[in-house]
């Protein structure tokens, strides 16, 4: 038998021919070879216990020799595993992290500003795109294992249906309909301006709390349609434009 201290440690088996002889070798599992599978000399990383067996054939008489190794790993730490549930969530929403192992010492999670903690085994995570969340877990022996796990976002679209601008309004001061407002809860970064049919500036504002009276430097338009257009940022991240028009009544 043989051991190494760690997980996915390296350690190289031996096969001694006292003979002699000219042989061939083949190693099973063939998965757990690194190199040298069909050498007297193989490179194996075992993540678990496992026992390596070996089939010799001398190729001038044929004869077949067998035998084989169990190569232990002293670490507990055989198995470390991260999820997230939901694995899939909406932007603005949260995801729940867990990190499962047999044996530790510490848990550390790669930095990232969108987790709750990164030294616990379940940390919140809130990624605002698609994120990759990457945690080490150490043993007492100092032997380490990393996971990851993905976290997918659905990103909030910048619809149409977000974005509310009226398509007439009328600033004749009786408390009704008096301002242009655009109207909207998933947009940031606003600028919304409206225009006359030459393409002249009536009026521009950043403030969604602001709107136009009508006026132009003071004086009252007379009734007439108006475009205007609003850009901004949504909280997905993703730009936002739209445009339309509104007519002015008195």
């Amino acid at each position: 038998g043989a051991n190494v201290l760690c997980p996915n440690d390296t350690i190289h088996l031996l096969v001694t021919d006292t003979a002699g002889q000219t042989l061939s070798y083949a190693w099973t599992p063939a998965n757990a070879i690194l190199s040298g599978g069909n050498t007297a000399t193989p490179l194996v990383k075992p993540s678990a216990n496992t026992t390596y067996a070996v089939t010799a054939i001398n190729t001038v008489t044929g004869c077949m020799y067998r035998d084989s190794i169990s190569v232990n790993v002293i670490s507990a730490l055989q198995n470390v595993t991260a999820n997230a549930i939901p694995d899939t969530i909406d932007f603005g929403d949260t995801s729940q992290l867990h990190v499962l192992y047999t044996s530790a010492a510490s848990v550390r999670w790669d930095a990232d500003s969108t987790l709750s903690s990164t030294a616990i085994d379940s940390p919140k995570a809130f990624p605002k795109t698609n994120t990759t969340y990457w945690v080490t877990v150490t043993d007492q022996n100092g032997c380490q294992v990393r996971d990851s796990v993905k976290v997918k976002v659905r990103r909030t679209p910048c619809a149409s249906s977000h974005i509310f601008v009226p398509n007439a309004f009328s600033p004749n001061n009786d408390g009704k309909n008096d301002k242009l407002f655009v109207r909207g809860n998933l947009i940031q970064d606003l600028y919304f301006t409206v225009y006359d049919r030459w393409g002249q500036k009536m009026f521009e504002t950043r403030d969604i709390n602001a709107g136009w009276d009508g006026t132009f430097h003071g004086s009252r338009l007379d009734p007439a349609v108006f475009g205007w257009y609003v850009e901004g940022t949504c909280d997905s991240g993703e730009k936002y434009f739209q445009k339309g028009n509104v007519t002015l009544l008195r």
